[in-house]
């Protein structure tokens, strides 16, 4: 069932409204987000070059360009102009427009190109979406484990249900919406031809996680169990699980806004030098890569908004960005880990001004 207010996690201190999905319960409340981070300074994408293309003007390492992002940074924050991507229809396999280049600018990493997932002024056809580059299989299983992890330590006992009750919802939402996507990858994990059982189960934890109390510990760690006997190789359970259901009601876009939170204020809070960027290269490359998974996923037709052209346009700057951060991280660059990473920001809080003024009018 879908949700008439939405928005991106929130800017400068202010409470998040959160966002509806295409296949949430009426009987699930609406879900709110903590604040999130100031807003910073922002860049811009750029397009991959070829060494056979290349303009003698242009400075390069090997076939990596200089003209990745802005020299001055605080100035393009001062401008409050909504981020507008400069997209191409999927099939035209061009990329993002890279801005022209400015002198001095500092050395970064190579561009990342923006998966193709149709043109942005219009609802997003999910076969067109190439989820191997998107996000690369092995980088989703590490994820799905790490929230079995989370589930696993918070299921315990009916107290440790009742501490962690939201992060349990949230992490179930998050699972499902996941294993939606694992249903349609190219790559395989070992459990794929059980994805929708998975995605079903983890749907169920998501509802079931309402409430304290043994009741809804009982009902949220069932489901749970059997998702843990998929995970380790057993058959799947006898449930209803239709193949590959629109992804908007598998997940819940307000779900997504909270598990954005969460990373992006951990990749701004804890990754905040090189030294950091280096010992943590696994956990952000993996963090970077479901972050813009998911935002991938919100294009789909099935959740609301999603015929707006500004709307389409917000989660393209988020996901150019996130990839961005996701090759810095790669290479190793901090500088240009640090300017995607604000690029990222700026672009939620642009999304967040919008979509929040419309709603309260």
């Amino acid at each position: 069932m879908s949700r008439a207010l939405w928005m991106l996690f929130a800017a400068g201190g202010a409470l998040m409204v959160g966002c509806g999905s295409g296949g949430k319960p009426p009987s699930k409340p609406e879900t709110s987000a903590a604040p999130a981070a100031a807003p910073e300074q922002s860049t811009s994408s750029s397009s991959t070059s070829s060494s056979e293309t290349r303009d003698s003007r242009t400075r390069w390492i090997g076939d990596v360009p200089y003209d990745v992002f802005y020299d001055r940074p605080l100035d393009v924050l001062g401008d409050t102009t909504p981020p507008v991507a400069t997209m191409t229809p999927a099939d035209s396999g061009d990329a993002v427009a890279p801005p022209q280049q400015t002198e001095g600018a500092p050395d970064s990493v190579a561009p990342v190109e923006t998966p193709a997932v149709g043109n942005p002024s219009s609802p997003v056809d999910q076969g067109t979406v190439d989820w191997a580059v998107v996000a690369p299989i092995d980088r989703l299983e590490a994820e799905t484990k790490e929230i079995r992890t989370r589930l696993s330590a918070n299921l315990q006992t009916v107290a440790t249900f009742n501490a962690n009750v939201d992060g349990i919802e949230t992490d179930g939402s998050i699972l499902a919406l996941i294993a939606a996507i694992i249903e349609r990858h190219p790559q395989k994990v070992n459990w794929q031809d059980r994805a929708r059982h998975v995605r079903q189960l983890g749907y169920d934890v998501y509802i079931n996680a309402s409430g304290k109390g043994r009741g809804p510990f009982t009902s949220t760690k069932e489901p749970f169990e059997k998702i843990v006997g998929i995970l380790d190789g057993g058959p799947a359970p006898e449930i209803d699980a239709a193949e590959q259901i629109p992804l908007g009601e598998a997940g819940d876009r307000s779900q997504v806004m909270l598990r954005f939170e969460t990373g992006f204020a951990w990749l701004r809070a804890d990754i905040n030098t090189p030294a950091r960027l280096k010992e943590e290269k696994d956990r952000v490359i993996r963090e970077t890569t479901v972050q813009a998974a998911l935002a991938t996923a919100l294009t789909d037709a099935s959740f609301d908004t999603t015929d707006q052209e500004q709307y389409q346009q917000f989660l393209q700057q988020f996901i150019a960005g996130e990839q961005a951060m996701t090759a810095a991280a790669e290479l190793g660059d901090f500088t240009a880990y640090e300017q995607a990473r604000d690029r990222v920001q700026k672009s939620c809080d642009a999304c967040h001004l919008e979509y929040r003024n419309r709603s309260s009018e």
